[in-house]
């Protein structure tokens, strides 16, 4: 499993090493909001295909989509003053686009014979975009990340860096060396495989590596409590994104959400602890920053 894995957790982190490096220093940062919109795309269309083999929901799939990529637009543009003159709030946009996709999925099901599951496929379809695009949206406001006191820093690159390695070596700590002594089984009932030893060192894991990587990035306002306090509570809620996520595919009977990565599993098993760990990771950050 492991010369399968390996290759490509190096391929995933060399194209995002890429991409980022291409942003860097940049306003725009068009990089990070395609990757982005891509990855919300695939993750989205896993977690529908997921809810629909229940039998349970049918969620509209191209109006979640749709929604998705308007709405990853919408947030872009909110950062991009100089097109408009002037400020406008997150909300102000995508609040619309919000708007216009619960009427929409409303008139989809503006049949007598859809009456009784409309309630049903529409929550569907809305708490994909919730979950997904929503919570992982953070990721991009960490990359529009702005500092007063270090204004001609890119700090916005950097820290969104040090979330995403910090977040996957919980997950990869944990991996590790749950398998080499876990016994204590953390949650049997939704992730056989998880053990409480192995939670225990994913985070000591980001707590390290949270550690070793600011001696590189020197992210100007943060100290070294502030980033192990930092690797401590972003390894804890990638953990519990992780389990969110197992939770999910246990009550739809899936074993990964899709089996686009060798190894991995699907887009949705890769980033399910990122989607919990990136709104704690913005806010930290914000706290750590003194704007």
């Amino acid at each position: 499993m492991l010369k399968v894995r390996v290759p490509i957790a190096i391929a995933m982190l060399a194209g995002l090493f890429g991409i980022l490096y291409a942003d860097f220093g940049s306003r725009w940062k068009i990089g990070c909001h395609l990757l982005f919109m891509g990855i919300t795309v695939l993750a989205i269309l896993e977690f529908y295909k997921l809810i629909s083999a229940t039998g349970q929901y049918k969620p509209v799939r191209h109006i979640g989509v749709l929604a998705c990529i308007a709405l990853t637009l919408g947030e872009w543009m909110t950062y991009q003053k100089d097109l408009w003159g002037q400020s406008i709030t997150f909300w102000s946009i995508n609040g619309i686009i919000i708007g216009l996709t619960i009427f929409l999925l409303l008139a989809i099901h503006a049949r007598p014979e859809a009456f009784k599951e409309a309630p049903g496929n529409i929550m569907a379809t809305l708490f994909g975009i919730m979950y997904i695009w929503f919570l992982g949206s953070y990721l991009t406001k960490i990359a529009m990340l702005e500092n007063k006191h270090f204004a001609s820093e890119d700090v916005g690159i950097k820290c969104l860096l040090l979330t995403v390695v910090v977040a996957k070596f919980a997950d990869v700590g944990a991996y590790l060396i749950g398998r080499m002594i876990g016994r204590t089984k953390l949650a049997p009932n939704i992730s056989p495989n998880k053990t409480v030893e192995g939670a225990l060192a994913g985070l000591l894991t980001s707590m390290a590596i949270a550690v070793v990587l600011q001696t590189q990035l020197q992210i100007p306002f943060l100290n070294w409590t502030e980033v192990t306090i930092f690797g401590l509570v972003v390894g804890f809620t990638s953990e519990l994104g992780d389990l969110a996520e197992s939770l999910l595919k246990r009550m739809c009977d899936a074993k990964d959400s899709a089996s686009l990565l060798p190894g991995f599993g699907g887009v949705l098993d890769v980033i399910d602890s990122l989607l919990a760990a990136a709104p704690v990771s913005y806010v930290l950050l914000l706290l750590f920053s003194r704007v």
